[in-house]
């Protein structure tokens, strides 16, 4: 196929923006650190999420390989959407697993479940 040569390319610039976007998603909670975060089951659904960002784009690019000299096709297209459907996926994990979270009154709380609150920040905003 054609278009076989850009899947590393895509793969690497998907990778490159996961991986500025899970540093930011980090930031503001090494900023308000605090140790009841390792008793946190969404703390770990988070940090997995995120890594799972950044490495999918990667373990795409490696799998396209491998199918590619199996099949001879490279089926670019159909992983392509396969890979942004799941990272949309993960991003509403990440989302809905930050740590620390506010209530009405601002204070802030240790997340214990994911998605439990329900959480009030827009999908996509990150701070």
């Amino acid at each position: 196929m054609y278009y076989s040569g850009l899947v590393p390319i895509v793969a690497y610039i998907l990778a490159l923006t996961h991986l500025i976007w899970a540093v930011r998603c980090i930031r503001p909670i090494l900023g308000r650190w605090t140790w009841g975060l390792l008793f946190s089951p969404a703390a770990y659904v988070f940090v997995v999420s995120l890594v799972l960002c950044v490495t999918t784009p990667l373990m795409w690019n490696a799998a396209t390989k491998k199918v590619k000299e199996r099949t001879g096709s490279s089926y670019g297209l159909l992983g392509f959407v396969v890979i942004v459907v799941m990272l949309m996926v993960l991003h509403a994990v990440v989302w809905g697993s930050v740590p620390l979270a506010y209530d009405a009154n601002g204070a802030e709380h240790i997340r214990m479940i994911p998605f439990i609150p329900w959480p009030t920040e827009p999908f996509w905003v990150v701070d």
